[in-house]
């Protein structure tokens, strides 16, 4: 599984090719334990967001690439907004 932890402490985190054993699934979301990560074990809940989490959790990120002064395509859209600002150049 490939996914950016945009809270890491250290600043956002691209987890490319993480392994991930499902512990449970709920109706809109996985928890999980993450495979390849550190050896105490880390657990990941993986759910949709919207921008008021972000607001909420991530201020920094919306303050400095602020979703309103985009096209409607990115500001409509927690994936695709978030996908523009951390997408990164192959």
């Amino acid at each position: 599984m490939d996914f950016l932890n945009a809270c890491y402490a250290a600043g956002v985190q691209n987890f490319h090719g993480t392994q991930i054993k499902i512990l449970l699934r709920g109706e809109n979301y996985p928890i999980g334990h993450l495979l390849n990560d550190d050896p105490e074990g880390r657990s990941a809940l993986i759910s949709h967001i919207e921008f008021a989490w972000l607001e909420r959790f991530c201020p920094q990120i919306i303050q400095t690439y602020s979703p309103w002064e985009m096209e409607p395509l990115y500001s409509g859209s927690v994936s695709l907004y978030l996908d523009r600002i951390f997408r990164q150049s192959d």
